[in-house]
């Protein structure tokens, strides 16, 4: 018989393997001979880098293991028909950059000058000692040109000239792919993976920010890393960075290079934080009051305040139940006249409708937190009797009219009721009727596609030219 028999002194039992040759070994179940079992993952097979990365499980001194959660701060997919300002800073030179298909394309226009096209976050993203840092990006080249540099990842960088700090994927103009750490001018490189890279094909990159060492994978393979030199500070020289995407040919190229970006992703690994579902999106851009991406991109903010303009006297005299709104916005600033208690019926003062949803926009549902309402008597003094209005907030409904029926294929308003506004007789010009300011423990939602408005009921006045009422309504809230 070929090879060793292995057997037992005193049970006679013999040892034996699988089909692989591995011997067959079971842990003793009695706990007083049992011996000591390490557990690891494998966090990269170690493809290109050729040594496996494994990384052992953590307990804490009180046998508890340790677990770690990811908090999103930025994500970003760039549906529509422009690029989202409230979000990104857009600088081009000769080149041009456009969104169309559900991608930011980098020189869309198809240069092969020199130029440039580069695209920041307004925010800036903060590494912590012990808590990684991730850039996350989706995107495809073209092709790979000699006079052609691409950058993405964390860092300051402007239009062509390197950047002074960070930590970042960049496609050199020799046509190598490197992972690169600069800090402070200062840059250091991983070795060359272009060739896992294949152009016109959607790949997933991260760069990977620790205390210790700067990672760098593609397609959830581990490409290389950079340890950080014990004299640095820190990974990188400033505490916070920039997301960035750029793209720029230092000379004319033979072929027209196009960077493809689905989709941005920054994220803290490994941290638990208190921050509410409120405060991340707004930290991405998600605010009630930010335009959402995909919508026009010169609006700005979804509240009417205009700049320099005056308002309009006065709302033109409304007339019915469910008369349209004045101001196409959620919230911001308003004069009316002051109205008929005779009408008794309630009037869309600001009316806005939540982003639908397409093959080609992300639709958005509006989480309402808080309404505020301040307004004033102005023009002339409150004559003959009181004006009072009763405010309401209405939504979910698909059409903005608030007479919109149930049925099968429209759905009503659901109405909030916000408080009573009153002026007495006699009250003068600037008088403030008494803030309404209600917050919703419960937040209200307005889905995708359907209409909110914040709407009032005259109950008592008498309408004259000169008597007008000026206000503001604030709507706090999130899009999710």
């Amino acid at each position: 018989m070929a090879g060793f028999r292995v057997e037992g002194n005193t049970s006679g039992y013999v040892a034996e393997v699988d089909v692989a040759h591995n011997l067959l070994v079971n842990t003793p179940v009695d706990i007083s001979g049992a011996g000591f079992v390490t557990l690891a993952s494998e966090i990269d097979a170690g493809d290109v880098t050729g040594v496996r990365l494994l990384k052992e499980l953590e307990l804490t001194e009180d046998y508890r293991l340790r677990v770690g959660q990811d908090n999103l701060l930025f994500n970003e997919k760039f549906v529509g028909t422009a690029l989202n300002p409230a979000n990104f800073n857009l600088t081009v030179a000769t080149h041009a950059a456009a969104v169309a298909s559900g991608f930011l394309t980098l020189n869309s226009g198809v240069s092969t000058a020199a130029g440039s096209a580069v695209v920041k976050t307004y925010r800036t993203f903060s590494n912590y000692v012990g808590y990684p840092l991730y850039f996350e990006t989706k995107l495809m080249i073209s092709s790979y040109q000699v006079f052609n540099v691409i950058e993405f990842g964390f860092g300051y960088a402007g239009a062509s000239t390197a950047p002074t700090d960070g930590a970042f994927f960049r496609k050199t103009t020799s046509g190598e792919l490197w992972g690169v750490l600069n800090y402070n001018g200062i840059e250091m490189t991983t070795s060359d993976f272009s060739a896992r890279v294949s152009v016109n094909t959607m790949h997933h990159f991260i760069v990977e920010v620790q205390t210790d060492k700067v990672k760098f994978w593609v397609d959830n393979i581990l490409m290389g890393s950079i340890d950080i030199p014990n004299t640095y500070a820190s990974s990188y020289s400033s505490g916070s960075q920039l997301a960035y995407l750029r793209a720029y040919n230092t000379g004319a190229v033979a072929q027209a290079v196009l960077v493809r970006i689905a989709e941005v992703t920054v994220s803290n690994g490994d941290i638990a934080v208190s921050r509410l579902v409120e405060d991340c999106m707004a930290g991405m851009g998600q605010a009630s009051y930010q335009t959402q991406t995909g919508i026009t991109a010169s609006a700005g903010t979804n509240s009417f305040w205009t700049n320099v303009s005056a308002i309009a006297t006065a709302l033109p005299a409304l007339t019915g139940a469910g008369a349209q709104d004045k101001y196409n916005a959620l919230g911001g600033y308003f004069c009316m006249t002051a109205p008929l208690a005779s009408l008794s019926a309630d009037q869309v003062l600001f009316g806005y409708n939540v982003p639908a949803g397409t093959a080609l926009l992300s639709g958005k549902n509006l989480f309402i937190t808080e309404v505020i309402i301040a307004a004033v008597n102005f023009g002339a003094a409150v004559a003959t009797t009181p004006t009072t209005l009763l405010w309401v907030l209405t939504t979910g409904s698909t059409a903005q009219s608030l007479a919109t029926a149930e049925a099968a294929t429209t759905k009503m308003h659901r109405k909030i009721p916000l408080g009573v506004q009153t002026w007495l007789v006699g009250d003068l010009v600037g008088k403030a009727a008494e803030n309404i300011i209600l917050n919703f423990r419960t937040p209200i939602v307005c889905e995708s596609g359907n209409w909110v408005t914040v709407s009032f009921r005259p109950i008592m006045g008498t309408q004259t030219a000169a008597q007008q009422i000026y206000g503001t309504v604030t709507v706090h809230g999130y899009f999710e």
